[in-house]
């Protein structure tokens, strides 16, 4: 998100050697092999056409890694584990939280937010998602703090 809200400046890419992920592979050949100097919205409109089979691939990683689960209705959800330990663990063995208990505790609390979770924070705010997450009481006392955190993004 953050890439693709920046201005509209042509970069040069340079990719020596393969990421590894099947999903990452042919975006860097194809921007390799290209040579040229374009911006992301080029490379958006370029790749968009695979975007329905990488969203599907997404979603069966996280089946397989026990993050999602997928019924036969068609519905996905976070898996019982992962609702239960409210949090998960990533392909580096590293453990991160559920994005709603981050954002709700930087919210109520008083921690600063990392830059990820201040562009949520900022989205969340411009979409008046707040008072989705939070109890009607939550949302009224903290009202002034989200608008400050808010700020911390110099994109939203």
């Amino acid at each position: 998100i953050v890439v693709l809200c920046l201005p509209r400046q042509p970069t040069r890419f340079r990719c020596n050697r393969p990421a590894g992920d099947p999903l990452i592979d042919p975006v860097l050949d194809e921007v390799t092999a290209e040579g040229g100097r374009h911006n992301a919205q080029f490379w958006v409109e370029r790749t968009a056409a695979r975007s329905d089979a990488v969203i599907e691939q997404v979603l069966e990683r996280l089946v397989d890694n026990d993050i999602l689960t997928h019924d036969l209705g068609g519905f996905w959800s976070m898996s019982h584990a992962v609702v239960s330990r409210g949090e998960y663990q990533l392909s580096d063995g590293s453990v991160r939280r559920i994005v709603k208990n981050r954002i709700v505790e930087i919210v109520l609390g008083d921690a600063i937010p990392n830059p990820r979770d201040a562009i949520l924070i900022s989205l969340m705010h411009t979409c008046d998602a707040f008072c989705l997450l939070l109890t009607p009481e939550e949302f009224e006392a903290s009202q002034h703090r989200i608008e400050l955190l808010s700020r911390l993004d110099p994109i939203g």
